[in-house]
């Protein structure tokens, strides 16, 4: 049997501050220390905010692969192992249409792609 990787990715387009905005003032399970501005908890995962290096605004904006050019990568990591992938899919398309909400560009990039 297959196994699918739980970890998941969101490519997102806006600025560090308001993501993280957007996901501490929905979600009652946030937590985050003083230590590090791009690291945080979120229910059952670790999350890190990574400037993508490939960021364009242009392409951004314009290509067919658009996300390959947002500014930065949101990457989710469970934290045990007792996470399940159903409660993965749910929280990636949570955040994901939070983001669309705001009028935020935001793609999720996953194995579970295909189950979303």
């Amino acid at each position: 049997m297959y196994n699918i990787s739980l970890n998941f990715r969101i490519a997102v387009n806006a600025e560090m501050n308001d993501l993280i905005k957007i996901i501490s003032t929905n979600f009652d399970d946030f937590y985050k220390d003083d230590f590090s501005e791009r690291s945080f908890l979120l229910g059952d995962n670790f999350v890190e905010i990574v400037k993508n290096d490939d960021y364009d605004i242009r392409l951004s904006n314009e290509d067919d692969d658009a996300y390959l050019y947002y500014k930065y990568n949101i990457d989710f990591y469970p934290k045990s192992e007792h996470v399940l992938l159903s409660y993965q899919i749910k929280l990636a398309k949570r955040i994901r249409d939070l983001f669309r909400k705001e009028t935020i560009k935001a793609e999720i990039i996953s194995e579970f792609e295909h189950l979303l």
